[in-house]
């Protein structure tokens, strides 16, 4: 499916142009109802931790840009 719609956005063109007429036509395998269920239910746990680990990154990458230049410029100590 990739390979088909890759190619049919490639042009003379520097931006591919894909169409939904050029989505339309391309044919795919869906898997079964039960197997899509059955991977979001494995799947969903992992994507709320990755949810959650952004959020958690976000926080850290604040607090390192709040602390970092107060310990650089000395205005901030830390005791061993």
């Amino acid at each position: 499916f990739h390979k088909q719609l890759r190619d049919k956005g490639l042009g003379s063109s520097a931006q591919p142009n894909i169409s939904a007429e050029d989505i339309h036509g391309i044919d795919f395998v869906m898997p079964p109802n039960d197997l899509v269920i059955n991977f979001g239910i494995v799947a969903q746990p992992i994507y709320n931790k990755m949810i959650e680990n952004l959020g958690v990154i976000q926080v850290l990458s604040e607090m390192r840009d709040l602390l970092l230049p107060k310990l650089l410029n000395g205005s901030l100590k830390v005791s061993k």
